[in-house]
């Protein structure tokens, strides 16, 4: 058991390594975001209220929960959901909750999105901190079905810079292939 649970912290921790040289172009994606399902003018009251309150060391996890619950997800709104997402993610959500409750719900969130490009290293992490409460078997598809959507958007979505639409695919399988090896070793 403590071979296996040391090998899951070197995994993870090459991968959080990999993960931290890319994590300004997510921080750049993020901010450039198509106004989909709500106004122009409330997508960017919504994405600052977000960045003020990511910034912010008075706000808790559970008080950006709460944000999330009364304003981010009424909107509907999947790129306002991705960056909720990441600043959850900042705020604690692996580290700080008790609540497996609200991992998988934010689990489920992340799935029922059309992509998650900036939050694929977050989705992984989420899905190692919600482990205990799937099978293995449960497990491979959560990771199959996130990993298909988001492969089938890298590949087919138009990019202005092809070396980004390679670091999101390298990205995408460099963390399925450690989170399916973590899985079989477990």
């Amino acid at each position: 058991m403590k071979r296996l649970f040391l090998f899951a912290i070197v995994v993870f921790s090459s991968v959080s390594c990999f993960s931290k040289t890319i994590d300004n172009d997510i921080k750049s994606e993020l901010e450039k975001t198509e106004f989909r399902n709500i106004t122009q003018n409330d997508f960017e009251k919504l994405r600052k209220e977000i960045f003020r309150m990511l910034n912010s060391d008075d706000v808790s996890l559970n008080d950006f929960h709460q944000f999330y619950r009364e304003k981010i997800k009424p909107s509907k709104d999947e790129n306002l959901m991705n960056i909720a997402f990441y600043t959850l993610v900042e705020k604690g959500l692996l580290e700080d909750s008790t609540d497996s409750q609200i991992q998988i719900h934010y689990l489920e969130e992340q799935q029922n999105l059309s992509q998650n490009l900036p939050n694929i290293k977050r989705f992984y992490d989420l899905l190692i901190a919600c482990e205990s409460d799937f099978t293995k078997k449960e497990l491979f598809a959560i990771e199959q079905s996130f990993y298909d959507k988001n492969y089938d958007k890298i590949v087919n979505q138009e990019w202005d810079d092809e070396t980004k639409q390679q670091k999101r695919k390298v990205t995408l399988m460099h963390n399925s292939k450690l989170f399916r090896r973590y899985l079989r070793h477990k």
